[in-house]
């Protein structure tokens, strides 16, 4: 995972043996450097942080104006013929 970004920081952790030994086998299968595989799992939390961030961000806006009567007719319709497609 190459970035834009050319400054790098090296940093020591310390992991317990088994997930150390979990890590090593899966970056092996991927054929990626060590720091690839660390930088690439820092990555994927934190966009599931931002992620999550934005649902409970939608959540709180529809909860503050949910949909009208209609607008929910016209939802379930809308899925109902989705559906009948995919069955196609």
């Amino acid at each position: 995972m190459k970035t834009s970004d050319s400054r790098v920081r090296k940093v020591t952790i310390s992991l317990p043996w088994r997930l150390f030994i979990r890590g090593e086998q899966e970056r092996t299968e991927q054929q990626i450097s060590r720091s690839e595989f660390v930088a690439s799992l820092y990555q994927r939390h934190f966009d599931r942080v931002e992620k999550e961030r934005r649902i409970a961000q939608y959540t709180a806006a529809y909860a503050a104006d949910p949909a009208t009567p209609a607008e929910q007719a016209l939802t379930e319709a809308s899925m109902a013929l989705l559906a009948a497609e995919s069955d196609l």
